[in-house]
């Protein structure tokens, strides 16, 4: 099975399930000194869910409870400190007013993405099949595809290989989705080269409904119609001749850029990397490694942040790594 079908029946196989309920109708619970969510018909719960690190975050942020005070809790793995989160939610929960509906996306017993009613729902599947069909119309072959807790990422590239500046890379386009406020729907350009990909900014939709959204099948349909129309033209544009030579030319460009060793942290900070993050790409940067372009170039850097992107366990922090490198090789919006 290739990655691209691997994906498409993980997809299927792992479907979302939605429920939208007011903050009075949700209940927070200490479930085993980690915060468990049900959401309440009447006064029984319809099912407890696990929830995700991301999920967490929302749930905080939408209730204006302070993120880190509210991990600092769950870090002391006590009855109490759990117990008390409970109740700081559970009181501000009972207490919204207004007290509008919020969507809760839940994934085999996990919740994942807590969210506005207004949220647009698409379809990830359908969206998944287009692109790859258009790319391929293009010569591009889908030819790495996989999913994260809350993203789906296609990756189609030409086969042949392009030197540039002295080193062999790929061009091709990316398409990323999450269900989940982990980001738009998006399809972006990107160059591997040394088999690292850098990912570049490109065509975005935000998830953004209107108050009086409704969710139902033809809902779906219609706004996924509308994406996958985008989504074409956008691939179109992108693997058109004249746009591949302008890629080529930014890549040239920041294999000329001669980075100031003095400025590199600072550069680096920028990327929003944590210290053992930079640390690694300083001494990676610097070192006399063969897997780097050659020289002290903004070329080097980003495939050195791309090199950082693959070591990563986490696929949403590569996902974010591979898109940070690329900001230090595609300066042109598309």
């Amino acid at each position: 099975m290739s990655k691209l079908a691997a994906v498409i029946a993980s997809l299927q196989n792992n479907p979302i399930e939605d429920y939208t309920s007011p903050a009075k109708s949700i209940k927070f619970t200490n479930r085993n000194l980690d915060l468990g969510v049900s959401v309440l018909e009447g006064s029984i719960a319809l099912r407890e869910f696990r929830v995700h690190k991301h999920a967490f975050g929302q749930v905080c942020t939408r209730f204006g409870l302070p993120v880190s005070y509210a991990n600092a809790l769950l870090r002391k793995s006590k009855t109490w400190a759990t117990d008390l989160l409970v109740h700081n939610l559970t009181e501000i929960a009972n207490n919204r007013n207004p007290d509008p509906p919020y969507l809760l996306r839940t994934v085999g017993g996990q919740l994942r993405g807590f969210l506005s009613a207004s949220y647009k729902r698409l379809d990830t599947i359908r969206l998944v099949e287009e692109f790859s069909a258009c790319a391929k119309t293009c010569g591009a072959e889908p030819f790495d595809a996989y999913q994260t807790d809350l993203r789906t990422i296609v990756q189609a590239a030409y086969k042949g290989d392009v030197r540039v500046a002295g080193t062999k890379i790929r061009i091709g386009v990316l398409f990323q989705n999450s269900e989940f406020g982990a980001g738009c729907a998006a399809v972006k350009m990107f160059v591997t080269s040394f088999g690292r990909s850098m990912v570049g900014a490109g065509l975005q939709r935000r998830h953004r409904g209107s108050k009086n959204s409704t969710h139902d099948s033809d809902t779906l349909r219609r706004d996924s119609d509308v994406l996958a129309r985008d989504m074409q033209d956008t691939v179109l544009r992108y693997l058109a001749p004249e746009n591949l030579d302008a890629v080529l030319a930014e890549i040239e460009l920041s294999a000329s850029l001669v980075i100031d060793i003095t400025e590199l942290e600072k550069t680096l900070q920028n990327l929003s990397l944590n210290a053992e993050e930079m640390k690694w790409a300083v001494e990676t940067f610097k070192s006399d490694n063969a897997n780097l372009p050659q020289g002290n170039t903004m070329f080097r850097l980003a495939n050195t942040v791309a090199w950082l992107a693959e070591n990563q366990q986490d696929g949403d922090k590569k996902v974010d790594l591979m898109q940070a490198a690329g900001t230090l090789v595609f300066k042109e919006p598309r």
